[in-house]
């Protein structure tokens, strides 16, 4: 089974609330950009690559599809040294998307992480959390409502402890 990702050629990001796309000039001045890229932890990110809302993509099997997406970028996809996610940090992150659909709790975007990784973001109104999953074979969570800190945590490598971390992002959220 195939599954058609494409998105219009001036499409540089879709706002998850409204589902309408953006282009690259509306990306850098939408509320969304300031919490998918926040200042205080200075994240790149191209927006090229951002396409990928799971608002659209509501199922596992398109999730799958997207993140396999990710491991074929090439290196440097974001012009500032990054690192192509590898197929392992796939995996990772395949298992941690089944883990996240057991607890009803899909992301609302999969990006490339500018750390070299993996990023499996959500959101619900100004609460925004993510995974990453970084080639380093490191896992961070991260919690933020946009206006304080973000709060940031190692996650353990195991089924137990990305259960928690999930648990922790969805008692955020809700």
């Amino acid at each position: 089974m195939t599954y058609d990702l494409a998105w219009p050629a001036d499409c540089a990001y879709t706002d998850i609330a409204t589902m309408s796309c953006g282009t690259e000039n509306d990306w850098a001045a939408s509320e969304q950009a300031s919490i998918l890229r926040p200042a205080a932890t200075a994240r790149r990110s191209a927006t090229a690559y951002h396409r990928g809302s799971a608002a659209t993509l509501n199922t596992v099997a398109a999730l799958f599809a997207r993140i396999d997406q990710l491991t074929q970028l090439p290196d440097d996809w974001d012009s500032y040294g990054a690192h192509a996610p590898s197929a392992l940090t796939g995996s990772w992150a395949k298992a941690v998307t089944e883990l996240a659909d057991r607890l009803d709790l899909l992301p609302t975007a999969i990006v490339p992480s500018a750390e070299s990784g993996i990023g499996l973001a959500f959101r619900r109104g100004e609460r925004y959390a993510d995974i990453e999953i970084l080639n380093s074979g490191e896992i961070l969570a991260v919690t933020s409502d946009g206006s304080g800190a973000p709060c940031v945590w190692e996650v353990d490598r195991s089924e137990a402890g990305i259960t928690d971390a999930l648990k922790a992002i969805r008692d955020y959220l809700w």
